[in-house]
C-alpha cells in the first residue's frame, strides 16, 4: 500500500537502492510478489517465500537474483503451510523453513 496508495515508491526505490551505501535498509514484507516494485526483491538479501499457486506471481520468481526459477517454483508450490523457502541472494543458496 506504501507503494500503490501513497505514492511512495521513488521514496522506498531510493532506500533499497542506494540504502546499503549510507548504512540504512529497509524490511519490506507483501502477501505475494505482485503490483510490488522490482527493486523490493532484487535488491534484497533475504527472500521467504510462502506457498502459491497464483500463475502470475510464480511468474516473478524468475526475476530473484542466482537462484533457478523452475527450481523455486517447484519447491514453493509443495510447501505446506507455515513453511517457507529462505533465499540468501548473494550466495544463491536456499533451504526450507517451519516450525
Amino acid at each position: 500500500s506504501l507503494v500503490r496508495e501513497m505514492n511512495m515508491k521513488p521514496d522506498l526505490t531510493r532506500i533499497w537502492t542506494k540504502g546499503r551505501s549510507i548504512g540504512a535498509g529497509l524490511w519490506g514484507a507483501t502477501q505475494r510478489p505482485a503490483m510490488v516494485p522490482l527493486e523490493m526483491y532484487d535488491q534484497a538479501q533475504h527472500l521467504f517465500l510462502a506457498n502459491i499457486k497464483d500463475k502470475r506471481s510464480q511468474d516473478r520468481f524468475g526475476e530473484i537474483a542466482g537462484v533457478d526459477p523452475e527450481l523455486v517454483v517447484s519447491v514453493v508450490r509443495a510447501l505446506p503451510k507455515y513453511h517457507w523457502l529462505y533465499i540468501r541472494q548473494e550466495e544463491g543458496v536456499m533451504c526450507v523453513v517451519g516450525p
